[in-house]
């Protein structure tokens, strides 16, 4: 596995990590009066699919078939 493909997995781990936290936050917080909170998960979650994705499909094209 090359290192940026694990490198961009262990990335989307993190921000989907942050994304779950700020929602399971929002709505644990009961005196928070700001929505933009839970509307800002929405594209941490979805950058950080996205890098998981890329990291698991990204072919090793260093690899030789000999």
């Amino acid at each position: 596995m090359k290192f940026n493909a694990f490198l961009c997995i262990l990335l989307g781990m993190n921000l989907i990590g942050i994304g779950i936290g700020s929602v399971i936050g929002y709505h644990l917080n009961e005196r928070f009066n700001d929505y933009y909170w839970l509307y800002l998960s929405v594209p941490i979650l979805t950058i950080g699919s996205l890098l998981m994705m890329y990291g698991a499909l990204n072919r090793n094209e260093d690899l030789k078939n000999d």
